[in-house]
């Protein structure tokens, strides 16, 4: 019986499995188990064992299609993958030459894509645009944005020496974000607190040690009455303030105006259960607060997230054993962020990024300053972090394609991703789609984007390809994920996607890595290997 190590994309967790390779080569044949199977070891849900189930779907697409007649007609016609792409980069390259480069936008999400290497940016770099959104906007990419302006990076929860662990509205299960239910568990058994913040009594409210059942979208309030406590109580870590932050004495100012009483009326809960909370966070630590979508899914989440950075700087808990790690880059593995190549991307195309002049978060502008910051602390200038950095903004870029203002945007590539699903205000978007002159989807399905396609390209799924992750640019711990069995029909990865049309539009000499295990050979070279000896030997590798 032979296994592969392999990593399950179905959701962003990103488990690591062994998947049993089936002698009918058959993706319907595939028993996807766990590495681990000891309790709370096993990292394995029901989506990772039931994937090979929707890969072999019956409705799944096996070849590439035309779209016959008006858009959103649902009539199509097949075609083969060359003839797709020839069609698609001519009708890009008379877009660009009458619109500029800016005026192509892609919607992707590396969480359901699993990776493309960086190929798409660096597409979209070499040929100028800045238009790049992904779903990540409202789900980690703000958080990992905002966390990198207050201190330069996402930290990354240390759950094996971690004394308190903290949830704003998160509740991972058994077979939900299984292995950090199991990292939490862990945590408690050895004797680690753990704070409980949702309206609900949900499952880990049940086996918390404080439960804080807070009104809804009512965090940012929260963190406020924590710091409010923590910096009366001269609870914070004063050697880590006094060396490390500014704006200390303006921050203490502004946590004066939300006495508990009036947090207490904003959030629900109770002054004295706010103040105990604050204490045990306070503490008891190192403490941690993982990353939870439902914090910057929040009209607030903004002010909220920034507020959780500040908390951890000031208790001492970053790049702490326990606390929150600061990762940065692997020494001797090729990030995607340099294959991404955003020095590509001139000045001038940089300041036509959408969204840029009223909601620079994401953008190019709004992470300019922490260039040579970045350069002097990890040795590159461009991390771009759970994708969300670099970003345009996404409402922006769907006002652009809708109404050509400021510019018109024609030409949309959207990848493993249902945007007309995945972006608010869904009206808006389909008018976007509907005026385009070029839509192309790379998908598995027919979603409601796709079949507002001019073209849809079959893709392939996380147990037909070779991949390599780090937590989307979060940690510099390296996973494998070694193929499984071949695509079905002619289903293909986003590396040829971007390849392909990088070769027709006279950019192929930006792409030297013929095939995606060309270039996994390139980013693990440093290392002296081949990318499939690496998988071979490697669960993991850390520098």
């Amino acid at each position: 019986m032979v296994e592969k190590r392999t990593l399950c994309s179905g959701c962003d967790i990103y488990c690591q499995v062994r998947a049993v390779v089936p002698a009918s080569g058959n993706v319907a044949d595939v028993r996807v188990k766990a590495t681990d199977p000891r309790p709370l070891y096993a990292n394995l849900c029901m989506k990772g064992v039931h994937a090979p189930q929707g890969f072999s779907h019956p409705d799944r697409l096996l070849t590439p299609l035309k779209r016959k007649g008006a858009r959103g007609g649902g009539k199509w016609q097949p075609i083969d993958w060359e003839t797709a792409l020839d069609e698609i980069a001519l009708k890009l390259e008379q877009i660009v030459a009458r619109y500029g480069p800016e005026a192509l936008a892609v919607s992707t999400s590396q969480w359901n894509t699993q990776t493309d290497g960086g190929a798409a940016r660096r597409f979209m770099n070499f040929l100028g645009s800045p238009n790049w959104i992904s779903g990540v906007a409202i789900c980690a990419g703000n958080t990992a944005a905002v966390n990198r302006l207050v201190y330069g990076w996402f930290p990354y929860p240390d759950y094996t020496k971690t004394q308190c662990i903290v949830l704003f509205g998160h509740n991972p299960k058994l077979h939900s974000w299984t292995p950090v239910y199991n990292s939490i568990r862990r945590a408690q058994a050895r004797g680690a607190k753990l704070i409980v913040l949702d309206p609900r009594k949900s499952e880990n409210a049940e086996l918390a040690d404080l439960w804080l059942p807070l009104k809804p979208g009512t965090d940012a309030a929260m963190c406020f009455g924590w710091l409010h406590v923590i910096l009366e109580e001269g609870l914070y870590d004063h050697a880590f303030v006094e060396r490390w932050t500014t704006g200390f004495d303006e921050l203490h100012a502004r946590v004066k105006e939300f006495p508990l009483t009036r947090v207490a009326e904003l959030t629900g809960v109770p002054a004295e259960l706010i103040a105990q909370a604050a204490r045990m966070y306070a503490t008891c630590g190192p403490s941690v607060i993982p990353w939870t979508p439902i914090t910057d899914q929040q009209r607030n989440s903004t002010s909220a997230i920034r507020l959780m950075c500040i908390m951890r700087a000031i208790c001492g808990y970053l790049d702490v054993p326990g606390g929150e790690l600061l990762h940065g880059f692997h020494p001797d593995i090729v990030h995607e962020s340099e294959i991404e190549c955003h020095p590509a991307l001139s000045d001038s195309q940089k300041r036509k990024q959408l969204g840029s002049d009223t909601h620079p978060l994401f953008t190019y502008r709004g992470m300019q300053a922490l260039n040579a910051p970045a350069e002097r602390v990890w040795g590159h200038a461009w991390p771009n972090l759970i994708n969300g950095c670099y970003m345009a903004t996404p409402s922006a870029v769907f006002r652009a394609m809708a109404d050509g203002d400021p510019y018109p945007v024609k030409a949309f590539v959207t990848l493993g991703n249902n945007t007309l699903m995945s972006f608010a205000n869904m009206q808006l978007i389909e008018r976007a789609l509907l005026n385009q002159d070029l839509v192309v989807a790379v998908e598995h399905f027919r979603t409601p984007t796709a079949q507002l396609a001019d073209y849809i390209l079959p893709g392939d799924a996380w147990l037909e390809r070779n991949a390599l992750a780090d937590g989307f640019g979060w940690t510099a711990i390296y996973r494998p994920s070694q193929k499984v069995v071949e695509p079905p029909g002619e289903c293909r990865g986003v590396y040829d996607f971007w390849r392909g049309l990088a070769i027709r539009m006279g950019l192929g000499q930006h792409f030297p890595w013929p095939t995606n295990e060309a270039l996994l050979d390139a980013r693990v070279e440093r290392l002296g290997v081949s990318f499939e000896a690496f998988a071979e030997e490697h669960a993991y590798h850390a520098p």
